[in-house]
Parts: structure tokens; C-alpha cells; sequence
């Protein structure tokens, strides 16, 4: 008897919290309605205080959220209601909406998984389906542009590659040029510098003077003239010698 009246005084005690809770619910769903968001969070807020595990708050919290395009934050309610769910019903619809605010989010892959929990639970959920399909197209449209961007990016480096490739033969190109340049101009100074050494060389050779004829026969005329002379001068001093008196040694 003791047993079954705590029993019945958790029940009742479980009731009235219901009926508490239940309360700020269905005022805010009258303010959702109504298109007035932030009244209705408020109202969902408070149920929540009474009951932090009541699977409808959140998913109504969720709703509203998701009509502020809170989408990452509408995502997280709607699993959180689905966790606390006890019917597969009402699991199945929060499954619904984390997957389309997944789908609001461009998390395609995560939509679709959630799509598909969804209908495991509900197999003839209509929008469900239709859902999933339009995820999954979007999914490819998405894979189609990152590969047409992987493409370009590919294609913009391609081209980097050859700008600096080419930019590097010119300067190779310019470098052979300029050496070859400097080559030449070096030979050119050589020369140069050649024929200037030789212009100082003849300059500084003495110079050949010219004589005419007649002064080459007066010249040599002279010469013989000494020549004669130095001959006469030789044969008087043989003549000397001869006469000097020999002395004996002893």
C-alpha cells in the first residue's frame, strides 16, 4: 500500500508538472502562429526551465529558430527532440526538420543521412522522399562546381607555371645576350687598344732620315778620305818598329 501510494504521488506530481509546462507550450505555439517569433521563444524557454527534457519544447524551439534562419541552431534542437521522442511519429517529423535545416545549412551530405533516418522510421513520409532527392541533386551540382573550380585552379597554376617558366627563359635569354655583348665589346677594346700600342710603338722607333744622292757620295767620299789616312798612320808606326835596336838577355 505504501509502495503504490508513492507510486501514485510521483504520478500525480508528474501530471501537474506536465499541466505546468504545458502551459508556456501552447501560448507559445499561439504566438508562433502568429509570426511572433521572439514571444514564442520566450514562452518555449520557460517550459524548458519546468522540463529541460521536454522533446516538444525543443522541437518547437527548433521551428522557431528555424524561421529566424537559425539553421545550425535549429539543426541541434530537432536531433536533441528526436533523442527525447518516446514515439517513432513524432522522431521521424524531428528527423525531418534537422534535415532540412541541414539542407538550408548546404550540409548536403548530412541531410541526406538524416533524410534517410527519417524514412526508416516513416517510409511513407512524401516530403521526406522528395526532400532526399532534392538533396541529393544538390549534392551533385555542388561536387560538379568544386570540380569545375579544382579545374580552374589547375588550369590558373598551369599558367603561373609557364609565366615563370617563360619569364625565366627571357632572363636566361637576356643573361647569354648581355655576355655575348660584353664578349664582343671586350674584343672591340682589344683591338682597339691593339692598334693604339702599335701607333706608340712606331712613334717611339727611331725614325729613318733621308738622304739625298749627292749627300750619300759626299759621305762616302769622307770616308775613304779617313780611311787612307788611318793607313798611312799604321804603315809609319811599322816603320819605327824596324829601326829600334834589339838588346840582347843575359
Amino acid at each position: 500500500m505504501k509502495y503504490f501510494a508513492t507510486l501514485l504521488f510521483f504520478c500525480f506530481a508528474l501530471l501537474a508538472q506536465g499541466q505546468k509546462e504545458r502551459a508556456p507550450i501552447r501560448e507559445g505555439n499561439d504566438f508562433y502562429k502568429k509570426g511572433k517569433y521572439n514571444e514564442a521563444l520566450a514562452k518555449y524557454d520557460e517550459a524548458l526551465k519546468i522540463n529541460p527534457t521536454s522533446a516538444e519544447a525543443k522541437f518547437n524551439k527548433g521551428d522557431v529558430l528555424y524561421q529566424q534562419q537559425k539553421y545550425e541552431d535549429a539543426e541541434k534542437l530537432y536531433a536533441q527532440a528526436a533523442d527525447l521522442s518516446k514515439d517513432q511519429q513524432t522522431k521521424s517529423k524531428a528527423l525531418y526538420n534537422q534535415g532540412n535545416a541541414l539542407l538550408k545549412a548546404n550540409k548536403f551530405e548530412e541531410s541526406i543521412d538524416t533524410y534517410k533516418k527519417s524514412l526508416r522510421l516513416n517510409p511513407n513520409d512524401q516530403d521526406a522522399k522528395y526532400n532526399l532527392s532534392y538533396a541529393l541533386k544538390k549534392l551533385k551540382e555542388d561536387q560538379k562546381n568544386k570540380d569545375k573550380k579544382d579545374d580552374k585552379k589547375n588550369k590558373d597554376d598551369k599558367k603561373d607555371d609557364q609565366k615563370d617558366k617563360d619569364g625565366k627563359n627571357k632572363d636566361d635569354k637576356a643573361g647569354k645576350d648581355q655576355k655575348k655583348d660584353d664578349a664582343q665589346k671586350k674584343k672591340e677594346q682589344e683591338g682597339k687598344d691593339g692598334e693604339k700600342k702599335k701607333e706608340e710603338q712606331k712613334k717611339s722607333a727611331p725614325q729613318k732620315t733621308k738622304i739625298s744622292k749627292e749627300q750619300a757620295d759626299q759621305i762616302l767620299k769622307s770616308l775613304e778620305g779617313e780611311e787612307k789616312k788611318l793607313q798611312q798612320k799604321l804603315l809609319l808606326q811599322k816603320m819605327k818598329v824596324k829601326k829600334q835596336k834589339v838588346e840582347k838577355d843575359w
